[in-house]
């Protein structure tokens, strides 16, 4: 009985281990995620209209019916969402970007950031730990203002607590709010090779205790 229950427990701290983004796809609205509106909006949506008088687009969820939609209220504070992840993993993210401010200064961006950072025990942001970071400076140019949307795949090999945080402001964009829309985030956890150990080990055992039981 004792191999029965060693299974069971080393079985669901791999499970707990192994637990991905909830609701990336964001078909249970915001569930899972924390917000900071900061004046602005965030929502789940089935489609977003940019109307930027001669540019008319429209954007569609990738991956079910509903995407997010961050749209900013102000200035100097963005609006933002965040979720912890346990790592190692990888990270698979749909979005895209919507704005309209012509002739806008080079250096006066972002208006949009989307990162992962690790955090330390405490919970705090290590400085340096940014895993993987872009804002509006590196995908769009400073007069169509706007992104289909695009995938980013990236690669954590190390364990740690991770932070995925997607923010957008209206830095330069008097015109129309700003927009961060973000749909289908993907994390597959890798398991760490002692975990797996101990339990392909714990299984080994209860399948000798088995065969000792029943023979």
């Amino acid at each position: 009985m004792r191999y029965v229950a060693l299974a069971v427990v080393l079985a669901a701290a791999v499970t707990a281990a192994q637990a991905g983004v909830v609701n990336g796809s964001f078909e249970d609205g915001l569930n899972g995620w924390s917000v900071n509106l900061n004046g602005g909006n965030v929502s789940a949506t089935t489609v977003h209209i940019a109307d930027h008088i001669f540019i008319f687009k429209q954007w569609h969820a990738t991956d079910g019916r509903y995407f997010a939609e961050l749209q900013a209220g102000d200035a100097n504070r963005a609006v933002s969402i965040s979720q912890n992840l346990s790592g190692p993993g990888t990270l698979s993210v749909d979005w895209f970007f919507d704005s309209f401010e012509p002739n806008v200064p080079t250096g006066s961006w972002p208006d949009f950031e989307w990162s992962l950072r690790r955090n330390d025990s405490a919970g705090g942001m290590v400085d340096g730990e940014r895993i993987f970071y872009i804002t509006s400076a590196d995908v769009i140019d400073h007069t169509s203002g706007f992104t289909d949307w695009k995938t980013e795949n990236i690669y954590v090999d190390s364990a740690g607590v991770y932070t995925l945080s997607f923010a957008v402001r209206n830095r330069n964009d008097s015109h129309f709010d700003s927009v961060l829309g973000i749909d289908n985030i993907v994390w597959r956890p890798i398991p760490e090779p002692m975990t797996m150990l101990a339990v392909f080990s714990s299984m080994a055992g209860l399948a000798g205790y088995v065969r000792r039981r029943f023979a």
